[in-house]
């Protein structure tokens, strides 16, 4: 017992030097991270079980995962399928597209940069000025699947 107090009195006394030297060379950012290391508290791979008491055995906190586990995975109180119906013509309605956002986005678009698949050039965009106008192009071009 005496040879385990005196070892952990030398550790502790090479971890102070080891922070003190560190101090000394300016190294302040390494210090605080040692510092840090020494007090903080691990973690022992410990969890409570359903009545709050702290299970510490590697065997019972396995157990206790695959309780966790199993209830949360549980497909007793789940549906087993979903029933969906299959989308008709009637469903597909294309979301709509704020006048902001239209302005916003023409706003942020970068100059001399390749067209897209519509192939109308960014400077023509931005010269068009009327977001209301461009609005109604970009209503087309998403209406007609361009």
């Amino acid at each position: 017992m005496q040879y385990q107090q005196e070892a952990k009195e030398q550790w502790w006394e090479q971890k102070c030097e080891e922070i003190e030297e560190l101090d000394k060379q300016g190294k302040q950012d390494q210090m605080y991270k040692a510092i840090n290391d020494l007090i903080r508290k691990k973690s022992r791979g410990s969890i409570k079980d359903e009545s709050g008491k702290l299970l510490n055995d590697p065997e019972l906190v396995r157990n206790r995962w695959k309780e966790y586990i199993e209830r949360l995975y549980n497909t007793e109180d789940k549906p087993c399928s979903l029933d969906i119906e299959p989308a008709t013509d009637k469903d597909d309605i294309r979301p709509c597209i704020l006048e902001e956002e239209v302005a916003t986005a023409i706003k942020e678009l970068k100059n001399n940069k390749a067209e897209g698949i519509v192939e109308i050039p960014t400077e023509m965009l931005k010269c068009m000025g009327n977001t209301c106008t461009t609005l109604k192009v970009f209503h087309t071009a998403v209406s007609t699947n361009l």
